[in-house]
């Protein structure tokens, strides 16, 4: 209990010293631009929850949480990208959904069933990312570099498995 109330403490200091920072004229507060830092601090407790708990469950809505606040503060801060660039930029959602299916696969590296939806979201936001940021569209023909990075790790992870079998 005593480190959810340290938590609570530290939550409590950086909005106060925020606000502060708006009174003073320091920093811009307004709705439009502030929102998307709710789910980025929503998302920072529940990476706090996981390093408490141990469980693996809380780091998917952690990473989709605070990935989905940073994603939209890009928009919303003052010299931040404008709106209308939106829709260059959406396929970054589904990859943070995905790096947070593998993060959860990090947490516990016997469920490797969570590197399937990891791969494909990565995979399929990085193709439409790809296809909509201009500088990227020159690159893709080595799209196949991905495929046999892929075939390594796989390929390098069953022999590690084998000399572990071997050994035990």
């Amino acid at each position: 209990m005593r480190k959810t109330g340290n938590l609570l403490g530290l939550f409590l200091i950086a909005v106060g010293i925020f606000l502060l920072f708006g009174n003073l004229g320091l920093i811009e507060l307004s709705w439009n631009n502030l929102w998307p830092i709710f789910p980025l601090f929503l998302g920072l407790f529940f990476f706090l929850q996981y390093l408490h708990y141990k469980d693996k469950g809380i780091v998917i809505p952690a990473t989709l949480f605070t990935g989905m606040g940073i994603f939209f503060l890009m928009f919303t801060l003052p010299n931040g990208l404008p709106w209308s660039q939106m829709s260059q930029w959406w396929p970054i959602i589904p990859m943070i959904l995905g790096f947070g299916f593998f993060l959860a696969y990090l947490a516990d590296m016997k469920d490797s069933g969570l590197l399937i939806p990891a791969t494909v979201l990565l995979a399929v936001g990085g193709v439409f990312l790809s296809n909509t940021i201009e500088w990227t569209k020159s690159y893709l023909r080595y799209w196949p570099v991905l495929l046999i990075l892929i075939g390594v790790i796989i390929f390098l992870g069953n022999l590690m498995k084998d000399a572990r079998g071997s050994k035990e």
